[in-house]
Formats: structure tokens, sequence, C-alpha cells
């Protein structure tokens, strides 16, 4: 609700600090300051709390921030600070509740350096530096509180610094491709998840499950996240741990294990099976004790892999049952990271000792709030080494055209490397964005011009390339994408295998911004 009058001030706060909200936003509009709070500005049954939100936001000339360590973990307070910076609002934070401020700001906004104590016998004081700040009415009772003047100053979004005359930015968006350790410094918005995945290894190091809908960034949160923070010694240890490259299950799991052993071990990879299919199945567990005396840390990407592609169910038993051997030993020394697509959960349930595992610890990766979309999409653009600035209003529609979608971010990833190659020197604009079709038709748009740049017989063999990268099931959601080796595209006619693999490569640079190999997981 909004009184009469003045500058619009927005309320923001979690719902248990709501009596701290209450009673400031009474002070506050007996000294005549106009302001807004969600629960009297929102209809009842308001159909898009988000929309109403970010429209009050939009019309407010600031906003007041009721820190507490509850509004730290709060993921709505985070989003309305996320909306009041991109739209470069003044946001004056006030301490309400908690023993130190560092529990109660929220990290990397700069909220450090400037607040307001709203705690105890400090209210009153506090109170009237915030309505002197706001050109309110001062009580008469705190009038000396305020005889030197207010000192209140909000705390602004960062500008992105200038450049040098020659600058060239660097490709912060990696399009299609998924994340890797080599990209962790352009790795944002996952911050919280990452945490919550090492205190589980933490908890228990021998085995982790990361499952999500297709897109939702299950590889990258590993590759870039994770296993970085892994590598720099975030639990005892760690850092010493000896670590595998990773591997995906595909048609032969035991064979793809094996070449992943051998090379640590100086075996030959054929060596290396035949401990593995020995049917104690404590080969894995036998050999990570060779390869290392702390922690062989083990990742598989694509776990669904093992129940599309592995044709033989023997084999797919038998690397099973070395997973969970060597998970379950007391002194194993092997550590076990998984990606899994959701919609295949079922699958390992299916195997008693695996579904145990995965149901004890797996966890779920969830949709990015409003604020991790902004900070995918905006913290890369300040490096020093990007230096990009968006146009007014163009990361707000981008973070709002995917919200609630988990798999909507190599989309937004896609849609972002194409900004940055239609760039206006160091800014990026809404009119490239429309051109691309938005968030939601960039890449169709794109694949559309690919394909018809080919000329007839180039786009028969597209379509024929198209149906060796999937693998069909028997519904559309059993229907997954699969790898293809290059020596899978041979024809019977060597000019056409050569123009069919002349034709893959058109594709793949079309799709693929930065043109890596492999695609986002």
């Amino acid at each position: 609700m909004a009184t009469e009058g003045g500058k619009l001030i927005f309320i923001s706060y979690s719902t248990v600090d709501s009596a701290s909200a209450d009673r400031l936003r009474s002070d506050l509009s007996a000294a005549g300051l106009n302001l807004w709070i969600d629960r009297i500005g929102l209809k009842v049954g308001a159909p898009d709390w988000e929309e109403a939100i970010r429209d009050a936001l939009k019309r407010a000339d600031g906003v007041l921030f009721l820190a507490s360590p509850e509004a730290r973990k709060s993921r709505y307070v985070r989003d309305e600070l996320a909306i009041a910076e991109d739209n470069d609002k003044p946001i004056f934070p006030v301490w309400v509740n908690g023993e130190r401020w560092t529990d109660a700001a929220p990290l990397g906004r700069g909220y450090d350096a400037q607040y307001v104590d709203l705690r105890g016998d400090k209210y009153t004081a506090g109170l009237a530096r915030l309505i002197e700040a706001f050109g309110g009415i001062a009580p008469t009772n705190a009038a000396s509180s305020v005889e030197q003047g207010s000192d209140v100053v909000p705390v602004m979004r960062e500008e992105v610094p200038p450049p040098p005359p020659d600058f060239k930015p660097r490709p912060p968006y990696k399009g299609l491709n998924a994340f890797r350790a080599a990209d962790r410094a352009d790795f944002f918005g996952r911050d919280a998840f990452v945490t919550e995945l090492i205190e589980s290894l933490r908890t228990n190091p021998r085995f982790l499950a990361v499952i999500g809908a297709s897109g939702s960034g299950k590889s990258s949160v590993v590759m870039a996240g994770l296993l970085p923070r892994l590598r720099d010694g975030t639990l005892p240890g760690s850092d010493q741990w000896v670590y595998l490259d990773p591997f995906v299950p595909g048609v032969r799991p035991i064979e793809a294990l094996s070449i992943k052993l051998a090379t640590p071990l100086y075996m030959i990879p054929s060596d290396v099976e035949r401990e593995l299919l020995h049917p104690s199945a404590r080969g894995l567990h036998r050999l990570a004790k060779q390869i290392s005396s702390t922690r062989l840390v083990l990742y598989i990407d694509q776990f669904e892999e093992l129940f599309t592609q592995t044709a033989d169910d023997a084999e797919r038993r038998q690397f099973i049952d070395l997973l969970t051997t060597a998970a379950n030993e007391p002194d194993g020394a092997v550590t076990i990271l998984l990606t899994m697509r959701a919609d295949f959960y079922d699958r390992p349930l299916q195997y008693a000792d695996l579904g145990a595992l995965i149901e004890a610890h797996g966890r779920a990766i969830l949709p990015l709030t409003l604020a991790d979309l902004y900070e995918v999409i905006l913290k890369p653009a300040v490096l020093d080494d990007v230096r990009l600035t968006f146009e007014p209003g163009l990361a707000e529609e981008m973070v709002f055209s995917v919200k609630d979608e988990a798999g909507a971010l190599p989309l937004l990833q896609f849609t972002l490397a194409q900004l940055f190659e239609r760039r206006d020197g160091l800014h990026l604009t809404r009119t490239a964005y429309e051109a691309l079709g938005g968030v939601r038709g960039a890449l169709a748009k794109h694949a559309e011009t690919t394909y018809q740049a080919l000329d007839q017989a180039g786009q028969s063999l597209a379509r024929s390339l198209f149906l060796r990268l999937i693998e069909p099931g028997a519904t559309e959601q059993d229907t997954t994408r699969r790898r293809a080796r290059m020596s899978e595209l041979t024809l019977t006619d060597e000019e056409q295998t050569e123009r069919l693999s002349a034709v893959a490569d058109t594709v793949r640079q079309g799709a693929f911004a930065d043109n890596r190999p492999g695609g986002r997981r």
C-alpha cells in the first residue's frame, strides 16, 4: 500500500520479520512518507506475485531493505533486491534482527559498507536518520539524534569501469556448451547449491548424485562449481585427492571406466577391464586404493545413458555393482559423483543398492531464482576482461522470459552468446535481442538459418545427421539425445561421406558459439 505524496519507498523484508516491518511502516507513514509493502499493496489472489512486485519496484524511487538472518536466506528478498538493482533503484539497508551484521547482509552486493541499525534501543535514533534521509517529518523526541545531519547513503549497483581504448572483450557466455573447470570465473548463480553439495560430501564423501531436468545445468554445476572448489581444498584434504576426467557410460560403461583408470595405474585398459569384470565387483575399490592414498574422485556425467545406450544388461549390472560396492565400503577411497536427468529417476531404483544410495545422497537441482538468473546474466558482463553493459530493461526481460523453467538455461546462454556476437561496441542491445527472436526464438531461428543456408543435398544429409543424434524410446519422454562418433558418419559413397562430415561441421559450428567439442549436458 502506498500513502499519498512524496517519493515511493518499497519495503523488502522476510515474513519472519513482519512485526519489524509493520512497526517501521507505521512510523514512516506517520512521518508522511509514501510506502509500498506487499501484503497491503498486493490484492488478495493476485495472479502473478512476481509481476506485481516487478511493477511496484519499477514505480518505486528507492527500496528499504530490512536485513536479518532470515532475510539473507529468503529467495523473495533476494529477488526483490536483484530487480531493484537492475532498475538502478537506490537500496537503503536497515538492520532489524540478528547478532552480527555479516549474518544479515546478503553476500556480494556491497551492503557491508552502509546500513542503519534499528535493533532494540537504537531504533529511535535510526528511525530519525531514515526519516531525514527520505525527507519526512522527524519525531520531536528524536531531534537531538539528527543535529549533525543524516549520513544514510543508499547502496547502488556497481558501475562497469571504462575500458582502455584498445580493449577487446572476452566472450563470457558459453552458448550450448557446458561450463567446465576452466570456465569457473564465468560461472554464476549456483553458489548456494554448490555449498549444499559440498556439505553433503562432508557428511558422506563416498557418493553424491545431482538430479535435474534436461538443460538445468547439472554438468556445469559439478564441473565449474563443485569440482574446482574441491580441488581448492574446501573439504579437509580435498586438494590432495586424485581427480579422474569426467566420462559418460555410453554403450560400454566398463570399457569407458577402464580407460579412465588405466592412465593413473600405468596399465593397459584391457587389463584394467579384466579386473573390473571380476565377479566380486570389488575391482573399482581395489584399483582406487592403488591410485590414491586419500581419495579418488570419479565423475560420471549423463548417467541416464547407462539405461538408454548400454545394451548388455549383464555389463550394466556389473557396472552398477562396481559403483555400489565401492561407495558402500567403510574404508573406501572412491568418491563417486554422477549427474542424471530427473525423468530417468525410476531406472536406478530398480537396483536396490543403487536406489538406496541415490535416495539417501541425491540432490535435486531446482530452477534458478530471479536473483540467480540476474547473476547468470549480469555478473559475467562486469568481469575485468569483459566489461559489457546491457540496454536498460534488457536483462530484466530475459530473466522474466525464463523464470521457473529448469531447462531454459541452454537457451539463455545461447541467446547471451549471440548477443555478444551482435554487440554494439561493449553494449548489448534490445535491437539485437529482438532480431534474434528473444530467448525463445534465438536457437530455433539460428538453426533454421543454418539449415536454409545448405543446398538441397546438404539439407537431406542434415536430416540424416539429426536422426543419428537421438536415441528413440518407447515414448517421447524416453527419447534421448545420443553422441555420435565421427566414425559413424560414414556412407558407402566416399564423396557423400565427406559431404556429410562437412554438414556436421556446419551444424556444430552454428550451434556451439565458441566451437568447443561437446555440448551442454
